[in-house]
């Protein structure tokens, strides 16, 4: 039943709206931290469980290929396995993040929750919306290029390439990566079913932690264009009205907006900076050593495993291109809260008000970002630099290895 305590009566569907499935994806990791009452007993240890499957369905895959890569790794079949053995890394990495920030995120989701809740009319709600809705394609576009390049990793293997004959006339079932276990042999049953069983659900586990992890940056920094839009509403109507009785009302409220947005944006960058600067990270490199790989591939006229190299390569441009669209949007909504601020008619107050909307100015002005661990600005001329230097690092693979 609705809460008719809160300006907006409809915030519960409208968070439902907002979150899309992340809450379910990360509640299946064990990881979705709860807004209400301390979670109970019973609930944290599902928690846990759910963790504790989740990391050893991981290092169950990570195990065996690391060590191939090690003992029975060609230099080419090193380039090769290189780049999901690092995104494995990275996927331990932001899986720890995601279960160590918890009570940052609670944090952000409550500034979230309380931010629907008291929607005052239906024009910020549609704002809200609009920015939502936006969010939500952005998260639907991203899951379905992870679960894309999921799938044709797990299924090429199986379904076209099924069992290849090596140059001594033996039969060898593909794997999804390449494992090795020592004196157990591989390629026998029931062990080859198992591994491959298990590098399946590790494929789903990553997926699942990546769509988590940029699924509540977009929830995240999204709601906080909302929140702009619905401050440059109020500088408007402050603008439209000057009376004496309430220019006090109208600057107290547009300066508590502002810093309630800024110390939300400190809140939540803090919490996701480092899943940010994995996700860039592994992305450039995974820019660059697909490329290489596609290139060599060519060569060799072997065009399923192409397509794979393709899809992945794409899966990670659109990721960091995702993060990176989105720290744009945030920036372009301050440069127009900031622009807006320009046009506030504070030549018509008197010299004390005057004063006080110049703090306003100069708050507007300081930039909004979200940042990549702290050393790269989320925007779209970072997407551009990260474009460049994938190709050098792709033409230094080139003149290395040859």
């Amino acid at each position: 039943m609705q809460d008719k305590q809160y300006p907006n009566v409809y915030y519960i569907q409208d968070l439902k709206y907002v979150k899309m499935f992340v809450p379910t994806i990360l509640n299946a990791l064990g990881i979705w931290p709860s807004l209400g009452k301390r979670k109970s007993i019973c609930k944290r240890l599902v928690d846990y469980l759910f963790s504790f499957l989740s990391y050893s369905l991981i290092f169950a895959s990570i195990i065996p290929s690391s060590l191939f890569w090690v003992f029975k790794g060609t230099t080419h079949t090193r380039v090769r396995m290189f780049t999901p053995f690092a995104y494995s890394i990275v996927i331990v990495s932001k899986y720890s993040i995601l279960i160590l920030s918890q009570d940052q995120i609670r944090r952000c989701l409550k500034y979230v929750e309380e931010d629907w809740k008291n929607v005052v009319n239906n024009d910020e709600r549609n704002m809200m919306l609009e920015a939502a809705r936006v969010g939500r394609r952005l998260v639907a576009i991203s899951m379905s290029f992870y679960c894309s390049s999921i799938m044709s990793v797990r299924l090429i293997p199986l379904l076209y390439l099924g069992k290849i004959v090596d140059q001594y006339n033996v039969t060898i079932r593909l794997l999804p990566s390449p494992a090795y276990l020592f004196s157990l042999d591989i390629q026998a049953t029931p062990v080859y079913e198992i591994m491959y069983s298990l590098q399946g659900a590790y494929g789903i586990v990553s997926a699942s932690i990546a769509t988590g992890g940029i699924g509540l940056i977009i929830i995240f920094v999204m709601h906080a264009c909302g929140q702009l839009k619905i401050l440059m509403n109020l500088m408007s109507e402050f603008s439209e009205d000057l009376q004496q009785k309430e220019v006090d009302k109208k600057l107290a409220n547009i300066v508590e907006h502002q810093i309630r947005i800024r110390n939300f944006l400190q809140v939540v960058d803090h919490a996701l900076r480092q899943i940010s600067f994995l996700e860039i990270s592994i992305g450039s490199l995974i820019m660059s050593i697909q490329s290489y790989c596609i290139l060599t591939e060519f060569e060799n006229s072997n065009s399923m495993v192409i397509i794979f190299f393709t899809i992945s390569y794409c899966t990670a441009t659109i990721s960091v291109f995702i993060f990176c669209y989105v720290g744009n949007q945030l920036i372009l909504q301050a440069e127009k809260v900031a622009l807006m601020s320009y046009e506030l008619e504070w030549c018509r107050l008197p010299d004390r008000k005057a004063r006080q909307l110049l703090l306003v100015i100069i708050m507007s002005n300081k930039p909004m970002k979200i940042t990549a661990g702290n050393f790269l600005d989320l925007s779209l001329k970072t997407f551009g630099d990260i474009m460049k230097t994938s190709f050098a690092y792709l033409n230094m693979l080139r003149n290395t290895i040859g």
